[in-house]
């Protein structure tokens, strides 16, 4: 027994070994396999990781799954918002009577100006109450948390700082506690440093219309007064409950019984209803439809790798029939031959799965800091033991699978019969042939199908970027701007920014500056009903607008068309001449010749004159349909951040250090927040279905190089075991023509028709993915036909290039070459 045991050791060792110097020797098709099979893995890790980290993985939030984001539901705007934050007047109700809630924890963001002594700072911010602290679990770097004091002696002004920011500003983080920071002009005194591996929710990572801050630098106490509690209104808050169980629909049902029994004086008019979302379904949600269909990508890729593996390691078996031929009939077994046929796809597959892993180390991290940042979870995203463990396993099935086929053709190989036949290329058995035609159209159907849901979603991005945003970009630069301190009034503030307005004016190449509190694509805000004077709107028969505060220049500045009228909006204070959008004249008048009406705005009693017409434009993103809007003067509602629009002829635009000491001498205490152009304000409303996009696009491309080199490997083997037969029929006087024709039509019906199989499917799988398309069909007739021909020009070429070489020969040399 000893003895068979180191006989099978002995011929495992020498099978290996020859394994290893067959490849060695047969270079391009080892090269070929490995590269395939790296690119095919680390695409399988990096969606691996992704998936992991943002599906599957539980938040790293103690007590998760009892953590829930609650939002309201007001009757009267759900036409245009689904759900909206939380105000502090049901805050402090829930607090009072919820049974079902163990902690509410309360986030608004609130942006600070920090003032230093070379230049004022501003610094993202946001208002918490103490216990988030706890409910997130935030760990500190030094110092303490927020608590119950900091709330109750709100005029001490104690604030904790990010680690980010206290090694940027002191020496090291615990040298930042005890520090002073002049806040909007306050003192605050630093008591804590929250650690940076603190995972503190960003964007709207709490619902729509809370938009938190990508960082925050400060966080300060959130102190919820009589006025705020007592008022109707002010939906701004992102609130987070904690739940005594993980059963959501206790804890709405609760909520909602506590919303509806509150008294009208704190309810105001509206009619609100409480939703209550798990954390991780709101953080996450967006992404699942989007990494859905990445995961199906790669699966396709998965198995089109492996198809191609398959077709090069038969095609390496075929042509070594002769070969195993000779060693069988030396006294070698089928069962010995077909182990060695089966080492080296398993050699083949190991070194593409080291190679795959490789890559996925290197590739995970630049693809995930070109991610946008609204992607969630993106920080903790990495390629562990698991994941690795994963494309392991993946990459046995394939070597498993690919080594199946060549270890059986080796099996069945008939020694007599492969030295009957005196040549490499004579003939190739019927089992062979129905095999490689089966794989080839399986080729061409997984990378048509991949192909024709890359064709889709690039099409949907394209006529996205075609959707009119409402101005133009080109030549536009942004500077976002805080209020100085000294700026305490909102006309001040508006005297103040009308001023850097007029200055900036004066930068080389600019021919226009305007002032918005808040522009296009950057979201919405100051949403108010409107009416015709007399009317009386009630219910569902509200209608909502944006306001925008803006200086009279700011349409020239921005590009936005004028309809009707005039944009010289009067800048008094109290002036009561407005300019809207055509969709508000539209739903007030059905009309957009308007000049001259008038019309009520949120609770105003007295009417607002409507001086000009302007094009409608999108303010969140460019899949979503206009929003109503209307523009007054600056001074009527001018915030503590505005941004002011250059206007600049091509290649004319400012520098950011010219535009930093224009603002210099203006408003030496006024911190710019940031300097954009007019392109970014595109850019950034489309960063995550261009990462998407880019994705897919990647895994098309490489199933496409995988399925051109299998198809040309698949062709050229089979041409080159009918070099007599094709030989022949020429001496036989078939010209060219004839044998080109009879060749394309054998060889690429089966890779026809996988190609039409692949479209059909990836059509139906489009159908249920309709929902991330914009204004695209499943079956788009652009997109379909685009693929066909890629895909036509693919066949066509992978069966020509080893066609030309045998058809070129004459009758005598075909012969001759066997």
């Amino acid at each position: 027994m000893d003895q068979a045991v180191v006989t099978v050791g002995e011929e495992l060792k020498q099978d290996l070994t020859y394994a290893i110097r067959a490849l060695v020797r047969a270079k391009g098709f080892a090269s070929i396999g490995v590269s395939t099979l790296a690119f095919g893995l680390a695409a399988v890790a990096i969606m691996f990781a992704l998936v992991d980290c943002i599906l599957l993985r539980p938040l790293p939030y103690p007590q998760a799954d009892r953590l829930f984001v609650v939002r309201t539901q007001i009757r009267e705007l759900e036409a245009q918002y689904a759900s909206t934050p939380v105000n502090a007047s049901l805050v402090a109700a829930w607090q009072e009577q919820c049974r079902e809630c163990e902690a509410i924890a309360v986030v608004r963001p609130s942006p600070v100006t920090l003032a230093t002594a070379a230049a004022p700072e501003r610094l993202d911010a946001l208002q918490v109450t103490p216990n988030m602290f706890e409910v997130l679990d935030w760990p500190m770097r030094a110092g303490r948390r927020l608590d119950a004091t900091d709330v109750r002696s709100p005029v001490s002004g104690t604030v904790v700082v990010s680690e980010a920011f206290a090694s940027a500003h002191f020496t090291t983080p615990s040298a930042a506690i005890g520090q002073s920071l002049s806040l909007e002009g306050r003192p605050h005194t630093i008591v804590g440093v929250v650690a940076a591996r603190a995972l503190i929710p960003t964007g709207n990572q709490l619902g729509a219309l809370v938009a938190l801050p990508p960082r925050a630098d400060v966080l300060l106490p959130l102190v919820l007064g009589p006025n705020d509690i007592n008022a109707p209104g002010g939906f701004d808050l992102g609130v987070l409950v904690r739940g005594r169980t993980s059963v959501g629909g206790s804890l709405n049902a609760e909520l909602d019984r506590i919303t509806t029994g509150l008294p009208a004086a704190r309810r105001g008019s509206l009619t609100i209803n409480t939703s209550s979302t798990s954390l991780a379904d709101t953080v996450v949600g967006a992404e699942r439809g989007a990494l859905a269909v990445e995961l199906g990508a790669v699966a396709l890729l998965v198995v089109l790798i492996c198809v191609n593996l398959g077709c090069l390691f038969l095609t390496r078996a075929d042509e070594r029939q002769r070969e195993l031929a000779v060693r069988q009939a030396l006294g070698a077994g089928r069962v010995r031959l077909s182990r060695l046929a089966a080492l080296e796809a398993l050699l083949v597959t190991s070194a593409g799965a080291v190679g795959g892993i490789g890559l996925a180390r290197i590739g995970l991290p630049l693809l995930v800091q070109s991610a946008p940042s609204s992607i969630p979870r993106l920080q903790e995203v990495q390629l562990d033991w698991r994941i690795t463990l994963a494309v392991v396993l993946v990459a046995a099935v394939l070597g498993t699978a690919t080594a199946v086929l060549p270890g059986w053709v080796a099996f069945a190989t008939d020694p007599a019969d492969a030295l009957r036949s005196g040549g490499r290329g004579l003939t190739t058995s019927h089992t062979s042939r129905v095999w490689r035609r089966c794989l080839l159209s399986a080729q061409g159907a997984l990378c048509a199908g991949l192909l024709v849901l890359t064709a889709l979603f690039s099409l949907s991005y394209a006529r996205l970027l075609a959707v009119p945003a409402g101005f133009d970009s080109a030549g536009m630069t942004i500077v976002d701007v805080a209020a100085p301190a000294s700026a305490d009034s909102p006309l001040r503030r508006a005297r103040v920014f009308a001023s850097v307005a007029d200055r900036l004016r004066e930068l080389p190449g600019v021919t226009a500056t305007g002032v918005t509190s808040r522009l296009p694509l950057d979201g919405e805000s100051d949403v108010n009903a409107i009416a015709r004077v007399h009317e009386q709107q009630t219910g569902d028969a509200q209608r909502l607008a944006n306001l925008r505060f803006v200086t009279p220049d700011y349409f020239n500045s921005i590009g936005m068309p004028l309809v009707h009228g005039t944009t010289l909006l009067a800048q008094e204070p109290g002036s009561r001449s407005v300019v809207v959008s055509r969709r508000v004249a539209q739903q007030l008048f059905a009309s957009e010749d308007v000049i001259g009406r008038e019309m009520l705005v949120g609770d105003e009693r007295e009417p607002s004159r409507i001086v000009g017409v302007v094009a409608d434009s999108r303010t969140s993103s460019l899949d979503e349909p206009e929003v109503p809007m209307i523009y007054r003067p600056l001074a009527d509602g001018v915030r503590d951040v505005v941004s002011v629009v250059l206007r600049s002829g091509s290649g004319t635009a400012p520098t950011r250090a010219q535009i930093q000491a224009s603002l210099h001498e203006t408003a030496p205490t006024m911190p710019i927040i940031r300097v954009r152009q007019g392109w970014d304000l595109v850019s950034a409303t489309l960063a995550r279905r261009r990462f998407e996009l880019v994705l897919i696009v990647l895994f098309a491309t490489a199933s496409l190089l995988a399925a051109a080199v299998g198809t040309y490997g698949v062709m050229s083997h089979s041409l080159s075991r009918r070099k007599v037969e094709l030989g022949i029929r020429r001496a036989l006087g078939a010209d060219r023509g004839t044998l080109y024709s009879l060749v394309l039509r054998q060889e690429l019906t089966p890779y026809a028709i996988g190609v039409g199989v692949g479209v059909v499917g990836a059509g139906a799988i489009a159908a249920l993915a309709q929902p991330l398309l914009f204004r695209v069909r499943a079956f788009d007739p652009l997109a379909v036909g685009s693929v066909l021909l890629v895909m036509t020009v693919v066949g066509v070429v992978a069966c020509l290039l080893p066609t030309r070489r045998v058809v070129n020969l004459t009758g005598l040399n075909a012969l001759r070459v066997e």
